[in-house]
């Protein structure tokens, strides 16, 4: 894969263990979900992506939880690895390498179907 600049104005990045890296590309409480694997920073795809996934990754980046996740569709980012396919994290995972997915990589998705998320800070989560 090919490397990518670091997109404009990400969030504040959160390590989890495994050294997995998590952040919301655009900053702030919404943004395109992207995971640093290699030293590359890639997309998750939206299939099997659920609700409990996104409260997880925003609770993961110090917020209370999320609204709802969406599809973050942009032409450029057609050279950014899409990471990881069929996320599917329980309700009791605190981690994105506790949840189930395809191996780092392996994906049948589009760049049309990487996954964003609105995070909320909101005590009523």
């Amino acid at each position: 894969f090919p490397t990518t600049t670091p997109s404009p104005s990400p969030s504040p990045v959160f390590e989890e263990s495994g050294s997995i890296q998590i952040r919301l590309a655009g900053g702030g409480l919404s943004g395109r979900v992207e995971v640093l694997h290699n030293g590359i920073w890639g997309t998750i795809c939206d299939d099997g992506f659920t609700q409990q996934t996104a409260h997880m990754i925003c609770r993961r980046l110090n917020h209370n939880g999320a609204v709802h996740p969406y599809f973050f569709t942009e032409p450029s980012l057609t050279s950014m690895p899409i990471w990881l396919d069929d996320l599917s994290c329980n309700g009791s995972g605190t981690s994105i390498s506790q949840c189930a997915h395809r191996p780092w990589g392996s994906n049948n998705c589009h760049f049309t179907e990487n996954v964003g998320v609105y995070c909320t800070n909101s005590t009523q989560v």
